[in-house]
């Protein structure tokens, strides 16, 4: 079986012969594209469009112009340069405390991670209680279908990709604690985060060629019969309503750039 260099080199060889090698070189390379996950109103849409807005546009949901941040996308729709995907990744997290919804005060809470009162209360923060943001990714990330199609052939479906493609990356929380008793004794604080461990992540065999000027139309879906405003919005951090917490989506496909030599 050939090795992933290998399979790269016979591409290559493929698509621009063997008298261009010297023309040519391989950069190990990520390409990412991360979106808010609601508008205003706090609802997740029901389509989550990624790769279509390259930086300095707006993305829809937050109305901030994307940022090397946000994505490393510089034209619409495609990839700057021949690309051979080995790996996807999603990844869903909340925004870190400075960029949050300054909607009651979430921006500058001081227990934003941890655990509030149980029904809220300004300042409380309820990321980590029953019902809250935390228990509303986890389930989030049970749901979902990613398609991505580049021209006009498909080449993924993959079902749940929160959990089948994870991020692969960052820490990984074994215990959580904290926050303020529901009932005298009984504490109720969860925690969600994706799968840290590298080897989790969704590898691309054998590795896919995307020709640089291939249009890119990758989404992530939610068509549960249960999809609704109800359902699909997330809850407030306190008893402000609108006080829900930002929480980014990105795509990232892992890979090879084939670039010009300098």
């Amino acid at each position: 079986m050939a090795t992933e260099s290998q399979q790269i080199t016979q591409m290559i060889a493929s698509r621009y012969g063997t008298a261009n090698y010297g023309n040519l070189q391989v950069l190990k390379w990520q390409y990412y594209d991360y979106v808010r996950m609601t508008p205003s109103t706090g609802i997740v849409s029901q389509k989550l469009n990624f790769f279509s807005i390259p930086q300095g546009s707006l993305d829809p949901n937050s109305q901030v112009a994307k940022t090397l941040e946000e994505t490393n996308l510089d034209r619409n729709g495609q990839f700057t340069y021949d690309y051979v995907i080995t790996g996807i990744r999603t990844h869903l997290y909340v925004l870190p405390k400075a960029r949050q919804n300054t909607v009651g005060t979430v921006s500058s809470s001081t227990t934003l991670t941890v655990g509030g009162v149980s029904g809220g209360g300004t300042g409380t923060g309820s990321l980590g209680t029953a019902g809250g943001t935390m228990n509303f990714l986890e389930q989030l990330s049970g749901r979902g279908n990613l398609v991505v199609n580049f021209g006009q052939k498909r080449y993924f479906e993959i079902n749940q990709p929160f959990k089948k493609c994870p991020i692969g990356a960052g820490v990984t929380v074994k215990s959580y604690g904290g926050g303020t008793p529901v009932v005298a004794g009984v504490q109720s604080n969860y925690w969600y985060s994706q799968s840290a461990d590298t080897r989790d992540r969704y590898l691309v065999t054998p590795p896919l060629f995307v020709e640089r000027d291939s249009i890119i139309d990758a989404s992530i879906s939610f068509v549960d019969t249960d999809y609704s405003s109800t359902n699909y919005t997330l809850p407030n951090l306190n008893s402000v309503s609108g006080s829900f917490a930002f929480v980014n989506v990105g795509l990232c496909f892992d890979g090879f750039a084939i670039v010009p030599t300098q």
